[in-house]
């Protein structure tokens, strides 16, 4: 009768059919990678199998649910035994519901539209990414719920059916209380997950990024390493646990080798390339291998900024590649343009361009306008200005603010000393920076250098002067400069004028061209 009355509209509800037929077709019979005969290297029968037990579960839970799992894995099973008992209580119960169907029984009606509703993800179509899940029985269970409370209402009565209400919403009032407990977090609830499927590779790597968000790094660590117990081939889990290590510095070389494995089973995997190639800039040598992985992130991810912005800001420290690294940094501002760190970036390309100093510097104030507590944009505003005419004072003020955030800044220290030292007046408070660069650097050679030459001109302080130079010779005795400063303030004590002579001639030897060398030499040799 429904059929005669609206064959129209069920007609029309089954065309819906047709346009998912060939979005199936058109997607190579698969849902993606998620769905399809053969998705994840799972079989149809191992699924059948698996939806056996599943099935079972489900129908426990629609009387009494509990535990309720959010992810049961990916797990398959191999072997008609082990499911065995499932089978036989599924069949069973498909027997009869096709005997009642037949015989037209009304309780048949809901019955068979449990089994069809649930069919499509619970038969023998693959669903890779999970083999079970209880969201599958929201449409379904409508049905055996009305099936439930007719049936409960038949066999006990109205009025005993009322009795039994009460205490039926109580207990799974409870219930529920109870399960909200477990949403309270997110590592609560992957936790209780792994209580239920302790085997479940997917629960340990959700579990890991939890515990990493929380700042439990150990806990982390250790779900992130029973994942790839579990599942060998999980790459995001080698990158999560590479993050983790990247951030140890005696553990860098192990978080070199998760990400290189990352890439070996998905060698298209962006941040892997991207991570792996910011460790490989740091290692002795290896900054042709960074740059290699930094152009395979853009290249598998052509919008993947941070990768654009790590390359042109390692690109700016290899001569002659300023032109590639403004490029990537303009990229980098174009798909993020509200990061400080990406202007200033593009700021020091644009500072090591031919031509476009000015628009630098633009830049960078812009960018101070915008991020007042941007330290390192004032640094190279400073940088900038000290070698501009009549930008020497600002530079100092810029300087002195960014020491003000950062005591330890070295060169902060040392650039603020130079200014400071060609400044009519200020030679006390350059020797002060330069004395404060020596105490956090102790062989930073030209602060040693510099400031000798401040000291050896100050009566009193020649002896210290000289012990400066000595240091910024010893510690970069190929400087043709140092040992001719140094010789210089041999000359001072007419007992070291053959030391002073000899740091002359070494002088000379490291550059031959050195005329004051060889005139300093020549005068000491003289009768």
């Amino acid at each position: 009768a429904a059929w005669q009355r609206r064959s129209g509209f069920y007609w029309g509800l089954a065309s819906a059919w047709i346009l998912l037929a060939l979005i199936v077709y058109k997607m190579g019979g698969t849902r993606g990678e998620a769905a399809g005969f053969g998705a994840g290297g799972i079989t149809w029968w191992s699924y059948f199998l698996r939806q056996w037990e599943a099935i079972c579960v489900y129908l426990k839970l629609v009387v009494w649910p509990h535990p309720l799992i959010v992810d049961y894995g990916y797990d398959v099973v191999g072997s008609v035994r082990s499911v065995a008992l499932y089978g036989a209580i599924l069949f069973t119960l498909g027997g009869l519901t096709v005997f009642g169907l037949w015989r037209n029984s009304r309780w048949a009606l809901p019955a068979t539209a449990f089994f069809l509703l649930l069919g499509p993800s619970s038969s023998v179509m693959p669903l890779a990414g999970q083999t079970a899940a209880e969201h599958r029985m929201y449409l379904p269970l409508a049905a055996l719920v009305a099936l439930l409370v007719v049936g409960a209402w038949k066999f006990f009565g109205r009025a005993s059916a009322r009795v039994l209400l009460p205490g039926v919403l109580l207990s799974l009032g409870v219930v529920s209380v109870a399960r909200n407990e477990t949403y309270l977090s997110r590592l609560t609830l992957w936790r209780e997950t792994l209580r239920l499927r302790p085997d479940n590779p997917r629960a340990h790597f959700n579990a890991g990024q939890a515990a990493g968000d929380l700042k439990l790094v150990d806990e982390a660590m250790a779900h992130y390493a029973e994942t790839l117990r579990l599942d060998p081939l999980y790459t995001k889990a080698y990158y999560n646990l590479g993050v983790l290590l990247a951030a140890k510095p005696d553990q860098r070389a192990e978080a070199i080798r998760l990400y290189t494995v990352a890439l070996t089973i998905q060698p298209d995997f962006a941040d892997a390339h991207n991570n792996l190639a910011a460790l490989l800039a740091e290692e002795p040598g290896r900054v042709g291998d960074a740059l290699v992985h930094y152009q395979a992130a853009i290249t598998h991810r052509p919008d993947h900024a941070v990768a654009h912005y790590n390359l042109a800001a390692l690109l700016q420290k290899i001569p002659g590649r300023a032109a590639e690294s403004l490029s990537h940094a303009e990229i980098a501002v174009r798909l993020e343009p509200d990061r400080a760190d990406f202007q200033l970036v593009l700021a020091n390309a644009l500072a090591a361009s031919p031509g476009r100093v000015e628009e630098a510097v633009a830049r960078l104030r812009d960018l101070l306008r915008r991020f007042p507590d941007q330290v390192d944009a004032r640094f190279s505003l400073a940088l900038l200005l000290a070698g501009r005419p009549g930008g020497q004072s600002e530079a100092v003020e810029l300087y002195e603010a960014v020491l003000r955030v950062n005591a330890r800044h070295t060169i902060a220290h040392y650039n603020l000393a130079i200014l400071l030292a060609s400044m009519p007046g200020r030679q006390a408070d350059a020797m002060t920076h330069y004395e404060a660069t020596l105490a956090l650097e102790p062989e930073h050679a030209a602060a040693h250098n510099n400031l000798a030459q401040l000291l050896i001109v100050q009566r009193g302080h020649e002896a210290e002067a000289r012990d400066h130079f000595a240091a910024a010779a010893r510690l970069s005795p190929t400087t043709a400069i140092y040992r001719f400063n140094l010789g210089a303030a041999l000359t001072r004590w007419p007992e070291l004028r053959e030391a002073a002579a000899q740091e002359f001639a070494a002088a000379l030897q490291l550059d031959p061209n050195f005329a004051a060398a060889a005139e300093a030499l020549r005068r000491m040799r003289q009768p």
